[in-house]
Formats: structure tokens, C-alpha cells, sequence
């Protein structure tokens, strides 16, 4: 991958000087390759929702490598998201580990260094936005002692990797780049995804209906509980609506006491839950933003992971990991952690 390392750290220091030197060298994508709000993209093996319609998608003028890039832009508030694409040509097929990711981030660190921006931290977590098996890498820069954030979706998957781009004032994720990223999709896999999150085995046994090696896996390797019961210990909000258990759900259970006080619980069949307003979150509440907050199963624990609605765990703000007893803040709603 390291052809493709070096190439995408030359296309982010080009795509993120600014609008005014972007967009006169690119152009506006046409049919076929977009459908209404959707590029795709065959040779590439993938394809991607802009967020609305107003939105466009463009492409460089002239291309100067193996490297694809495409920007998704909004004209009336100048926001844009991107997304690049290339082969790995190492012939191994493999996931992203953390060798990888820190190779990814060194090159980062070290091009921007000669445009006057130093990286002040860094982190990544695994996860299962755009696809499982992906990783979501959070930069702060300091630029002439101002702040600024990259938010960064790496995808590796049928000797393809990927990367989903944006840029924030404030280390928050917009609910438009959020819509792009959970859009993404591949269009053909002749092979598992690869993933090395050790959570791998753990869901290919929950997806093959094996229980017992699902537990075993759990319990012998992770050394950490597989079930999550999340208690709501104040509810403001009466309208706040649940969604139903997903069909043939098992393994982890979320439950919650409802403002009547009745229990309700909601299984998943993956390790993670997303609360917030919109439609599609496991958990749903009116007065959070579309997607707030996910709790999900790591190789280390469980971490609860801000989407930029806001959180707090034990009064102390922002993403972290929790354990059995802790207390997570989203606006009115007061939920306590319980591993069992």
C-alpha cells in the first residue's frame, strides 16, 4: 500500500487549500457515472450518495496518476467532502492494521509539516462506518494558531483502499459528511470484506447462527462481556421513540426503562448501537441530532464514540471508554452503562 499512501498525502495537501484552488481544475461529473444524488463508479468497485440533490459531484480536469479523486461540493455554502480510490498493488489482499494507519497518519503529519501545519493529536478507532472493517481517523492541526480537524474514513476492501475526506472547525462531524460515509457501498465482493477488527470471528459466527463460538470467541479471546445492557435513568423528552427489535436479533441486547417506567429492550445483531434522531439509529430520541452517539465493541472494551451531537461520560465531555456503572450525558438524557 505504499504507493498509494504517498499519493493520497499529495492529494489532501491540493484538495484542502481551499475552494479557490480546487474547483477551477476539476469538473462536473455527468451521466452515467451520476444517477441523481449517486455516483458510481464500476472500474472502482464502489458507489456513494451525495446528501441532497443540490449537491454535485466533480472530478479532476486532467489526471496525473493511478490515483482517482472526487469531490462532492455544495455551491452555497462552499462545504465539500473526498473521496479517493486506488488499487493496492502489494498482491496481499490484506486488511488494515495499525502499521498501516500509523503509515497513514506519519504521511500526514509529515506533508503538511511544509505547509505550516503541525499535528497536535491524533487518534483511530475501528469502524463499521462505511463498511465493517474500516477505520475513522480524527487529526487536529494547529495552522497558524488556529485549529483545525480531519475527519478521515479509511476503507480497504477487495484490494481497493479508500479514503472518505472532510474538514471541521471544530472537531465535530457533520451531519452531510455523516450521510456520504454511511452511503458509501461496494458493488461486488468475490471474497469476505477484510477486516482486522477482532470483533471479525466473533460476527462471523453470530452471521452462521454459531452461538456457542460466537460465546467462545467472546469470552476465551476478548475476555470481556458480550452483552450491554444500557439503562436510561432519566428521560425528559415523553416522545422519544424506540425502534423495534431487528428480525432474528440475538447475542446483545439493549434495554432502557421507558418514561412510563415499563423495561423495553432491543437486540442487535452486531455489537454497537447508534442513538439519535434519525430514522435508521437502534436508539431514538427527537431532541438529539441524527446521529449522536454510538457505543460499540472494540478490541479494547466498549467505547462510546461522540458523532458530534455532544457527550459527556462521568461529567468529563467528549468520546472515551466506558465500563459497567459509568454515566453518559446527551441533552435531557441520562443513560447508564451496565455490562453484564
Amino acid at each position: 500500500m505504499q504507493r498509494a499512501i504517498a499519493s493520497i498525502v499529495l492529494f489532501v495537501v491540493s484538495t484542502f487549500a481551499g475552494a479557490e484552488s480546487i474547483l477551477p481544475g476539476y469538473e462536473k461529473i455527468n451521466a452515467p457515472d451520476v444517477q441523481g444524488k449517486t455516483l458510481k463508479i464500476p472500474a472502482e468497485n464502489f458507489s456513494i450518495d451525495s446528501p441532497a440533490e443540490d449537491w454535485v459531484w466533480l472530478k479532476p480536469s486532467s489526471r496525473g496518476s493511478d490515483l482517482s479523486s472526487y469531490v462532492c461540493f455544495h455551491s452555497s455554502s462552499n462545504e465539500l467532502f473526498v473521496v479517493t480510490s486506488e488499487n493496492d498493488n502489494s498482491g496481499k489482499q490484506t486488511a488494515l492494521d495499525e502499521k498501516d494507519l500509523n503509515q497513514f497518519i506519519k504521511g500526514f503529519s509529515q506533508t503538511e509539516l511544509k505547509y505550516g501545519k503541525t499535528l497536535k493529536t491524533q487518534s483511530h478507532l475501528p469502524s463499521n462506518i462505511p463498511i465493517p472493517g474500516s477505520y475513522r481517523i480524527t487529526l487536529e492541526w494547529n495552522v497558524n494558531s488556529k485549529k483545525e480537524y480531519w475527519i478521515v474514513y479509511v476503507v480497504y476492501a477487495e484490494r481497493r483502499i479508500y479514503f472518505l475526506q472532510s474538514v471541521s472547525k471544530d472537531g465535530s462531524e457533520s451531519d452531510s459528511f455523516r450521510s456520504v460515509a454511511t452511503n458509501f457501498k461496494i458493488l461486488k465482493t468475490t471474497s469476505r470484506l477484510a477486516t482486522s477488527h477482532h470483533t471479525s470471528e466473533f460476527q462471523k459466527d453470530l452471521e452462521s447462527g454459531d452461538i456457542v463460538g460466537a460465546f467462545a470467541y467472546a469470552i476465551g479471546y476478548l475476555l470481556i462481556p458480550v452483552v450491554i445492557v444500557v439503562l436510561i435513568v432519566r428521560q425528559v423528552r415523553k416522545s422519544s421513540k424506540l425502534k423495534a427489535p431487528a428480525a432474528g436479533a440475538r447475542m446483545v441486547q439493549f434495554s432502557f426503562y421507558d418514561p412510563q417506567g415499563k423495561a423495553q429492550t432491543v437486540s442487535i445483531p452486531k455489537v454497537q448501537i447508534t442513538i439519535g434522531s434519525a430514522a435508521d439509529c437502534d436508539l431514538m430520541f427527537e431532541d438529539l441530532q441524527p446521529f449522536h452517539c454510538r457505543i460499540y465493541l472494540s478490541t479494547q472494551g466498549y467505547y462510546a464514540e461522540d458523532l458530534g451531537g455532544g457527550i459527556t461520560i462521568n461529567s468529563v465531555a467528549g468520546s472515551g471508554f466506558v465500563r459497567s456503572d459509568d454515566v453518559i450525558q446527551m441533552n435531557s438524557h441520562t443513560i447508564r452503562i451496565t455490562l453484564v
